[in-house]
């Protein structure tokens, strides 16, 4: 949800020994949809080959960029989805309901799930606490409303998901 990289430092760092790593960060100052943000994606994209990596909310925006571009050579998606699980109906409520009412806890269990370490956590609460609830809010609302399995169809290079210690490959021709 937040679309800052704060959450994938770890993970940017540890991948950067193999491979030069580029975090394109959201703007936090504007509540973008999914259509801008894949715009701005598809605009910052190297003109050379390269893996996507999609994570939590970035995860639709890498597929549709994956699925767009000729130079994708690889997707890899953690902790995300193509089509979110939550009921449909929850998105009128994303529109009316200040998600800062919901306890951090409720928040934490919804986005980290059985992968929420207390350090996790924490670097989570922080990050959101930075958002503007209107960015949150929008990106809540995309998140429920997501049917980007379209776009995963189109895409036909190799790709990963990772979710909770489970790794799931498809190689597509």
């Amino acid at each position: 949800m937040d679309g800052t990289g704060k959450m994938l430092t770890t993970f940017a760092a540890q991948f950067s020994t193999y491979r030069p790593v580029r975090v394109i960060s959201y703007p936090t100052d504007q509540a973008l949809g999914y259509e801008d943000l894949i715009a701005l994606v598809v605009s910052m994209a190297r003109k050379y080959s390269f893996v996507i990596v999609g994570e939590s909310f970035s995860g639709p925006i890498a597929i549709e960029v994956a699925a767009t571009l000729r130079n994708v050579v690889g997707l890899v998606l953690a902790s995300s989805f193509a089509r979110h699980p939550a009921p449909s109906f929850l998105t009128p409520m994303a529109r009316i309901v200040d998600l800062a009412w919901i306890p951090n806890s409720m928040i934490v269990a919804g986005l980290l799930g059985s992968a929420a370490t207390p350090e996790l956590a924490d670097r989570l609460g922080r990050v959101l606490a930075g958002l503007p609830r209107e960015v949150i809010r929008r990106r809540t609302i995309e998140v429920l409303q997501s049917t980007s399995e379209i776009g995963f169809a189109r895409f036909i290079a190799p790709s990963c998901v990772y979710m909770d210690d489970s790794i799931a490959w498809s190689t597509k021709e």
